[in-house]
């Protein structure tokens, strides 16, 4: 079922420079776009109303979300006495970066209140299953389509809801000339030696053991 609400209706949020997060594959820099069609997450693969896809990048506020929405989103709940292994979580060679925007973004606000004021709800776009990835894929797509003033979106993780997601959209930041640079950027977070302290104490507050075999 298609989401009623109106696009146009959807609040605007500035986002002064500040440092995100993300863990991607590494074919991709710390700031590099997604293009491909290929892929089934709430806000994308995207497309224009003549068919191209519209390249995303997502990030979180801290380095938590950024596991949280990728290597560790699909731990078994209760995950108290779960056991990972690394080796295995990382087998698409991922790598994490942190980047940050130099210029104020404009995004749409999908945070509790600002769904609210579109008359939606967090379970029908926020935590709503993959089943539903359709509809906010399409919301997405309706959102961009209306709203040429917006470099993105932004919400409050599903996964880690202390923590702002954003995605974001290439060709209206290159559009508006905002700048983003990779300031740190590591492959070695899937190994004990290197592994962040920030991914230990995430498995441990969650209660999984980790196996680095």
């Amino acid at each position: 079922m298609r989401l009623v609400f109106d696009p146009t209706h959807i609040n605007r949020l500035e986002l002064a420079p500040d440092l995100w997060w993300r863990v991607h594959h590494e074919k991709f820099g710390g700031t590099a776009f997604n293009s491909s069609n290929l892929g089934d997450a709430r806000f994308s693969p995207i497309t224009r109303q003549d068919g191209t896809v519209i390249p995303t990048i997502y990030c979180g506020s801290s380095p938590e979300v950024a596991f949280m929405e990728t290597i560790l989103h699909d731990l078994p709940s209760p995950c108290y006495g779960a056991t990972i292994s690394l080796p295995s979580m990382t087998d698409e060679k991922r790598r994490m970066s942190c980047i940050v925007n130099l210029d104020t973004l404009v995004l749409g606000d999908l945070r509790t209140i600002g769904l609210r004021r579109l008359g939606l709800t967090r379970s029908q776009l926020i935590d709503s299953s993959a089943s539903a990835y359709a509809e906010s894929r399409d919301f997405a797509m309706r959102v961009y389509d209306a709203m040429p003033e917006l470099d993105g979106l932004v919400w409050q993780s599903r996964q880690e809801d202390s923590s702002k997601a954003i995605v974001l959209f290439e060709d209206r930041l290159e559009s508006r000339g905002h700048r983003m640079v990779t300031l740190h950027d590591r492959d070695d977070f899937n190994s004990q030696e290197g592994l962040t302290n920030c991914l230990l104490d995430l498995l441990q507050q969650l209660g999984v053991d980790a196996v680095f075999g």
